[in-house]
C-alpha cells in the first residue's frame, strides 16, 4: 500500500473501534467495509459520505474516558491497545525489555484495588472509579502479584531497585512519572484526570485530527450529471430504467417521467394494480462505486 492508503487503514481501524462500529449489526458493517477497503486498495474514491459519519467516535473529551470500566467493552480494549500502538510496543516494568505475546500479560490496576478500598473507603465517587480504564495498564502477571495492596509510590520505588529505568517504563505506559514520588497517593481523581488527558491526546492524534484529512483524500461527491442505470423490485419481479441525474427524470418503458410517476407505472406493469402512490426516490436503486445498492435519493436535489 502507498502512504495514503496506510493512513486510511489506520484511521478506519481506530475509528471503527472508538465508534463501536462492530458492536451491533456487524455482518452488514463487514460487507460495507470489505467493499470500501477493496476500492481503497484499487485507489478509488468513496462517494458515500455517510460512511465517514459512521466512523464518528463517541469520545469527545478526557472526561469521557473515565466512564469506561468494563473489560469486555470495545473502547476499553481499544484504549489499552492504542497506548501499546502509540508507544511502538509496551515495555516491562521490571526491566526495559519489550513485552510480547508470551509475556502472560494481565490488566493491572495502577492504583491497586485493595489500596483504594482501604484508603478511600468512605468516598463513593472514588470507589466507583476503581476499575476505570485510566487506572489500568498491561504488565506481566508476576509483576502484578508482587504489587499487591501497596500504594503506587511504595511498589514503584521497590521496582526501581531492580529497574533504575522505571521512569521510562511509566512514560511508555502513559503514566505520569510524579506517581513515583507519591504525588498522587492521596489524590486518585487527580491521577485519573491526568492520565485521561494523556490518553485523549492519543485519540486526538490518531483519530480526531485525521478525520478531515481522510475525507479530503478519499471522498468524491456523487455524479451531478449524466445517466445511470437504476432498478427496483416489486412482487418479486425486477424492473430496470435509466435515471437522468441532471434533469431528475426517469426514462422508463419509452417514456420520460418524474421519479415517482415512473415508480407508480413500474408497479402497475409488474402487479396490474393502479392507484398506487410511491416515493420513487426510495423505490429506485442503483449500484454505487463501492458496489453497494443505494436508493437514488442520494442524487435528489433539494428545492429551495
Amino acid at each position: 500500500m502507498n502512504e495514503n492508503q496506510y493512513e486510511f487503514i489506520k484511521y478506519w481501524y481506530w475509528s471503527s473501534i472508538f465508534a463501536q462500529r462492530y458492536s451491533s449489526g456487524s455482518n452488514e458493517a463487514i460487507i460495507q467495509d470489505a467493499s470500501i477497503l477493496s476500492n481503497i486498495a484499487q485507489n478509488k474514491k468513496i462517494s458515500d459520505k455517510a460512511f465517514f459519519s459512521r466512523l464518528k467516535i463517541q469520545i469527545t473529551s478526557p472526561e469521557d474516558i473515565l466512564s469506561f470500566s468494563k473489560k469486555g467493552n470495545v473502547i476499553y480494549k481499544g484504549i489499552l491497545n492504542l497506548i501499546n500502538f502509540a508507544s511502538k510496543g509496551l515495555i516491562d516494568w521490571s526491566n526495559s525489555s519489550q513485552l510480547h505475546l508470551n509475556s502472560k500479560l494481565e490488566d493491572h490496576h495502577i492504583f491497586p484495588k485493595e489500596y483504594i478500598k482501604n484508603k478511600f473507603k468512605d468516598n463513593e465517587q472514588i470507589l466507583s472509579l476503581i476499575d476505570c480504564v485510566a487506572n489500568r495498564t498491561l504488565i506481566p502477571k508476576i509483576t502484578n502479584i508482587k504489587i499487591g495492596k501497596k500504594s503506587p509510590s511504595q511498589y514503584l520505588k521497590e521496582l526501581m531497585k531492580i529497574n533504575p529505568n522505571i521512569v521510562e517504563s511509566l512514560k511508555n505506559h502513559l503514566i505520569p512519572i510524579e506517581i513515583i514520588d507519591g504525588a498522587y497517593d492521596d489524590f486518585y481523581i487527580a491521577f485519573l484526570e491526568k492520565r485521561a488527558e494523556a490518553i485523549f491526546k492519543l485519540i486526538e492524534k490518531y483519530i480526531i485530527a485525521k478525520e478531515q484529512k481522510i475525507v479530503d483524500l478519499f471522498y468524491q461527491p456523487p455524479k451531478t450529471k449524466g445517466n445511470i442505470k437504476i432498478f427496483a423490485s416489486y412482487y418479486n419481479k425486477k424492473v430496470e430504467a435509466i435515471f437522468d441525474i441532471e434533469t431528475q427524470q426517469v426514462h422508463y418503458n419509452g417514456e420520460v417521467l418524474s421519479v415517482s410517476a415512473a415508480a407508480d407505472k413500474a408497479k402497475y406493469n409488474l402487479s396490474g394494480k393502479d392507484n398506487t402512490s410511491t416515493n420513487g426516490w426510495r423505490f429506485w436503486k442503483y449500484i454505487n462505486e463501492q458496489n453497494q445498492e443505494r436508493y437514488i435519493d442520494d442524487f435528489r436535489k433539494i428545492k429551495k
